[in-house]
């Protein structure tokens, strides 16, 4: 399918979709469910025990436990699930396996000290660990419903069987008897705790985790039962370079801990809105306020990269929510919905005077003048905004002026952009029908094990992800973002493209809508309504970054950075970017959409831009 900027009417789209698009099927039909109301009841009981008990004790376990020290406990866990491992390989008749667990075991009791070090993997004795959830598997027996544990999060009645049969054969029931059980709950409770970060920033960061749990967890076991046995093999090449974002990690695990989280109450409102902080006592370069890329969270794993990247070099930090966050657009009162920069960014400016009044309140008085300034550095849509920002104060109307504007990646064309990930994320609808459903699986299953890190790709002989597989992934993560943001949108209002009720039984047909709807009807079905264009190529021209051209390029606070491979660029839009910004454009030659802000020669340019006085 080509571009999407040729706009569906809502009937079509979700006809197409539902019948179609794999991503569909997956989320409404991947297992039964059957008692979603009380499924969803435990995501809330686990969020909430997450965010409430196991994310404060974390923060205080992983301070004082060192790494070491947790994953010394975790194998020591894993080591002692070795009965386990060898009876379920030996009933799936895996032998070899079953061998090759053997010697893990010997090895790691032995020379890792009881398990405490994994000596074996280094030896090159990989975890081939089998249960009985996945050995019922093995024998045909499907997942049966999707049933959510307390505690223990996403399961099936398989795998809650499973659970069950597996406990007498865990070692720490023979060596404790009775307290076995108390062991293996201090097992779990290491683990869950030195995880816990991550878990409350994945319920933090969406509006709605359910689905995506329950797809996760039946892709997951899936491949798990079938040995991630790929039969759709890509041959390797270069990824879309965009794809490189997910490097942006802090180097330091404590440095999350650092933040810090302001609030300010919009004005004739009762709605506050968050901003999160990192601060120093000692700063020297002034504050820099960061904007995130559509849909981003203000506590994401990129921002957090960048602020510890930026609080190393002197400067104070301040985050907000993009505008297409709920975290943000649920606390601002507008008429029109998020998705237009030049209507997001008037408002925009009032929430940053606000931000920005907050924060210095919490400052100690500062004599050193460069210490005061303050910069505001946006990346991808929240680059829009900042350049948008810069306009207003050209035209001497912004409440909240900057000593320095910083675009990272902005598209020069919002709804171009909107239709390029459309299209990347209808890419499986061009693979052969009979197989597409199950290549989309696979190529999900790929990117979870690449992100559990090379030793566990490397076991399972997972295949490289393809240049198409590598796009489609980037369109899936920003139509999740799109679905998430729609149905918090539902939440609160009607909205024209969805018609069902956000009541209990109604959720799995309103996801199901929300991932049918393109990024192209949502700009024809909900921003041109409140834009006031009269159409949507009115619509477009309003949007582009050529709309405030003369702003930008008689303004000599604003600065550019781009990549000639930014696939939301067409060559014409790249042109126009160094006509207009001169000298003050930084143009790499590769990285994508955001791909290579974890390259260390791109941080240095960058932070040499931004410390010019």
């Amino acid at each position: 399918m080509k571009s999407k900027i040729a706009f569906f009417l809502f009937a079509a789209c979700t006809f197409v979709f539902c019948d179609v698009h794999p991503i569909v099927e997956l989320y409404s039909s991947s297992v039964s469910d059957p008692i979603e109301g009380f499924n969803r009841g435990v995501e809330s009981f686990n969020a909430g025990a997450i965010k409430y008990v196991a994310y404060p004790l974390g923060e205080i376990y992983t301070y004082i436990a060192p790494k070491v020290v947790r994953d010394g406990i975790s194998n020591v866990g894993n080591n002692l699930r070795y009965p386990i491992s060898l009876v379920n390989n030996c009933l799936q008749g895996k032998w070899g396996n079953a061998w090759h667990e053997t010697c893990r075991f010997g090895i790691n009791t032995t020379a890792g000290v009881l398990g405490f070090w994994d000596r074996a993997q280094g030896w090159g004795y990989d975890r081939r660990y089998e249960d009985f959830g996945q050995t019922f598997g093995h024998y045909g027996f499907g997942p049966v419903f999707y049933l959510n544990l307390p505690f223990l999060g996403p399961s099936s009645g398989r795998d809650t069987l499973g659970m069950v049969c597996d406990f007498p054969f865990n070692i720490t029931t023979w060596i404790f008897g009775g307290a076995g059980t108390a062991v293996s709950f201090g097992f779990t409770t290491n683990d869950v705790l030195s995880h816990a970060r991550v878990m409350n920033n994945y319920f933090d960061n969406r509006y709605d985790t359910y689905a995506l749990t329950r797809s996760a967890f039946i892709v997951l076991r899936q491949g798990q039962v079938n040995d991630f046995s790929f039969r759709h093999l890509t041959e390797a090449g270069e990824l879309e370079e965009s794809f490189g974002y997910v490097n942006l990690k802090t180097r330091n695990f404590n440095f999350i801990r650092k933040r810090r989280t302001g609030m300010v109450t919009m004005p004739g409102t009762k709605h506050n809105l968050k901003y999160t902080f990192w601060k120093r006592a000692d700063s020297t370069e002034g504050t820099i306020y960061l904007l995130p890329g559509i849909g981003s969270h203000r506590e994401s794993d990129a921002m957090a990269s960048l602020a510890e990247m930026l609080l190393e070099k002197g400067w104070n930090v301040v985050v907000l929510s993009n505008t297409f966050a709920p975290d943000y657009f649920l606390q601002v009162c507008e008429d029109a919905l998020p998705g237009a920069p030049s209507k997001d960014s008037i408002v925009l400016d009032k929430i940053l005077a606000l931000v920005r009044d907050d924060f210095a309140s919490r400052q100690p008085r500062i004599s050193d003048e460069s210490s005061r300034r303050n910069v505001l550095m946006g990346l991808s849509l929240g680059a829009m905004n900042t350049l948008r920002l810069a306009a207003l104060e050209k035209r001497g109307v912004a409440s909240c002026p900057f000593d320095k504007y910083v675009a990272v990646n902005p598209p020069f064309d919002p709804m171009f952009a909107l239709s390029r990930i459309d299209e990347y994320f209808d890419l499986p609808l061009g693979w052969p029908a009979e197989t597409r459903s199950e290549r989309v699986v696979e190529c999900i299953q790929k990117v979870m094990l690449l992100s559990r890190g090379g030793e566990a790709a490397k076991a399972s002989g997972v295949p490289p992800l393809s240049l198409e597989e590598s796009q489609f992934l980037i369109g899936l993560n920003l139509r999740l973002t799109l679905a998430d943001a729609l149905l918090a949108m539902r939440g609160e209002l009607e909205l024209p493209v969805l018609t069902s009720h956000p009541k209990m039984a109604d959720l799995k047909v309103l996801r199901r809508e929300a991932l049918g709807i393109s990024f192209g009807d949502y700009a024809k079905e909900l921003v041109l309504p409140g834009s006031g264009a009269k159409d949507m190529d009115s619509l477009s021209a309003s949007e582009r970054l050529d709309s405030i051209g003369e702003e930008l390029k008689t303004s000599s606070k604003v600065f550019l950075f781009h990549n000639r491979n930014d696939f939301l660029l067409k060559p014409e839009h790249l042109s126009w970017f160094e006509s207009t910004f001169g000298d003050r454009a930084t143009i790499f030659p590769r990285g994508g959409h955001l791909g290579n802000l974890h390259l260390p020669q791109v941080r240095e340019t960058l932070l040499n831009r931004l410390a010019d006085k």
